[in-house]
């Protein structure tokens, strides 16, 4: 496998991770545990590549942004949620409304992906060969995981 090829699926690797990340941080009340845990693995990883300080850093700047982001959603949240339960109360849900919240969401979480993976990439770009070797290891475990999870849903 070249180099170039490598990159690309670490990089597409740590995107899905984070991705999974964003997802289980956003779901606190739908799954009980799954941001602390998600929280706790991305953790270990961390402590496991044994970064140096200035990849720690970029891990923190990943941090904030996601902190940021469910600080500002969850402002958010009670007012979208009224909106919502007042149109459905009185029979007058407008679906190009919906259309409209959903493409903002939609742009809204590909520009957060898009800031993450600007700060990623450099991180990515910075691990020694150990390191890459851990982050595989990782995103290949998380991979498997996920493939199990979708062929234990799609069968039911």
């Amino acid at each position: 496998m070249n180099n170039k090829r490598t990159l690309r699926l670490v990089i597409g690797g740590l995107s899905a991770a984070l991705t999974a990340l964003i997802f289980a941080t956003s779901c606190r009340g739908h799954h009980p545990g799954a941001r602390g845990r998600a929280e706790r693995e991305v953790q270990a990883l961390v402590d496991d590549l044994e970064l140096s300080p200035e990849q720690l850093q970029r891990v923190e700047q990943v941090k904030a942004l996601i902190h940021e982001h469910h600080r500002q959603a969850g402002a958010e949240r009670e007012a979208h949620f009224q909106t919502v339960r007042q149109a459905i109360a009185q029979g007058n849900v407008d679906a190009s409304e919906v259309q409209q919240q959903l493409d903002a969401k939609l742009e809204e979480m590909g520009q957060l992906a898009h800031t993450i993976a600007d700060v990623l990439v450099p991180l990515v770009n910075s691990l020694n060969d150990q390191q890459r070797e851990l982050v595989l290891a990782k995103l290949d475990r998380l991979h498997n995981r996920m493939e199990r999870f979708h062929r234990h849903h799609s069968e039911e």
